[in-house]
């Protein structure tokens, strides 16, 4: 990854070109091939992802959720797509303060993508069997998000982001084993991640939690997300006993300042302990890391201390 100067200086360059050839009316078709160099600049692990035809796709897309933004009288969108971020740095009033934070976040998402194809990359079963999965779902948090102005709050591209994180870590961890990443089940719903631990089998569903700042019972409101999820994937309706009494949800919360003293009290045979999401440093580097819930006191000094992580 290129250091914050020269990323900016990238970014401005493409800025540029991209403003001319959209005042100069040029084809849509080239305003998406210089739209698609943001990728080289802010995540080049994932730059050879995407083809010139998927990338077009994708820009055409975007661009219509552009136009019905500005067709609005107000700003009712609050659901983003990851790139929104790198736009930021198309305002002139973005400060250096917050300029230095999105960079961190590319960073980050850049260093996990790099350490989890470099671990697939190292042992060809993982390769064989998962490869394709994990890039697809590289690429889903670059282009997944709505086609319109959307008040949901949900922006897709973080569940994406939390499953790779999650896929890290696990294939990572010398006690689990991954058998299989969207395992259709005999409803055909599927599960994100087929598990064994400690010999035991596990069908493991994630889902990223947000805006638990305008709760005020936080277990509460985790407790009816993992409900929701298990009625989406009509886990009450399944005929096999062994998957319906295997399947979990793994809620990965999005931080905030409520949860460094979190205790969760959630149902075991539901859901696993609830997780959050934080841009860790390690040597220097930054990246996406998972910390289970209640945090642990060196983790909770260090957020509380606001130094390293």
């Amino acid at each position: 990854m290129i250091d914050y100067e020269e990323f900016r200086k990238r970014l401005s360059n493409i800025f540029e070109r991209l403003r001319n050839a959209i005042t100069e009316r040029k084809d849509i078709r080239q305003q998406s091939y210089i739209s698609k160099e943001v990728i080289s600049v802010c995540v080049p692990a994932a730059a050879n992802l995407f083809t010139d035809k998927s990338w077009f796709k994708f820009w055409n897309k975007y661009n219509q959720r552009v136009l019905d933004l500005l067709n609005q009288k107000e700003d009712v969108n609050r659901s983003f797509y990851f790139i929104d971020y790198v736009f930021a740095f198309a305002n002139d009033n973005l400060t250096e303060d917050e300029g230095k934070h999105i960079y961190k976040l590319f960073s980050a998402f850049n260093n996990t993508i790099d350490k989890s194809l470099e671990l697939i990359n190292q042992n060809q079963d993982l390769a064989n069997k998962f490869k394709r999965k994990i890039e697809g779902k590289i690429i889903e948090t670059i282009t997944d998000g709505p086609k319109a102005a959307d008040e949901t709050e949900n922006s897709a591209f973080k569940n994406h982001l939390n499953e790779i994180a999650f896929f890290y870590q696990i294939a990572s961890h010398p006690k689990i084993g991954i058998v299989e990443i969207e395992k259709v089940m005999p409803n055909g719903k599927k599960a994100d991640f087929h598990l064994v631990c400690d010999d035991t089998e596990y069908f493991v569903d994630t889902i990223t939690i947000h805006n638990t700042e305008e709760r005020e019972d936080i277990n509460w409101f985790v407790e009816g997300k993992i409900e929701e999820k298990i009625k989406d994937k009509k886990i009450n309706e399944l005929q096999d006993e062994y998957i319906k009494s295997r399947f979990r949800v793994l809620p990965i919360i999005e931080f905030e300042n409520r949860l460094i003293d979190f205790t969760p009290n959630l149902p075991t045979d539901k859901c696993f302990q609830p997780m959050i999401s934080l841009l860790e440093e390690q040597n220097g580097e930054a990246y996406i890391s998972l910390f289970h819930l209640p945090l642990n006191g060196d983790i909770k000094e260090q957020l509380k201390d606001n130094n390293s992580l």
